[in-house]
């Protein structure tokens, strides 16, 4: 920005001159209010992001804990390879079994058997019984 020289103008020329200059501060003021509101906006838009993102991280929590726990339920009802491991060696868990011909069996297992698994593939423990309400 230059500032001008105003040594050899007519006072009509001055007046015109102030006008224009008033003119441009005007249209400047502008300009900055409307920069500060949208300035203002973008903040009042970001703090609304940030608590969107918040909500949303909660609720992925919330989802996660869920997944979690319906992941854990569905082991509960899985059939378990042999290779990956056998019935445990507990008294009274009472379990089916799977074997290669595709039979199911049921079976309580013993601790200190000696179990005999052939032809087993597959096992899962089956899950207590529902609470029966009167």
């Amino acid at each position: 920005m230059v500032l001008i020289n105003i040594k050899n103008l007519t006072k009509e020329a001055l007046i015109e001159k102030y006008n224009e200059l008033q003119a441009e501060i005007e249209g400047l003021k502008r300009a900055i209010g409307d920069l500060r509101k949208f300035a203002n906006e973008v903040c009042d838009k970001n703090s609304q992001l940030n608590a969107e993102a918040r909500q949303l991280q909660g609720k992925c929590v919330c989802l996660e804990e869920n997944l979690t726990l319906v992941q854990k339920e569905l082991l509960k009802h899985r059939w378990i390879p042999v290779g990956e491991s056998y019935p445990p060696d507990i008294d009274g868990i009472q379990v089916l079994l799977l074997y290669k011909d595709g039979k199911i069996q049921k079976d309580t297992t013993f601790e200190g058997g000696t179990p005999i698994w052939l032809g087993l593939t597959h096992w899962k423990p089956i899950p207590e019984a529902p609470e029966a309400k009167p």
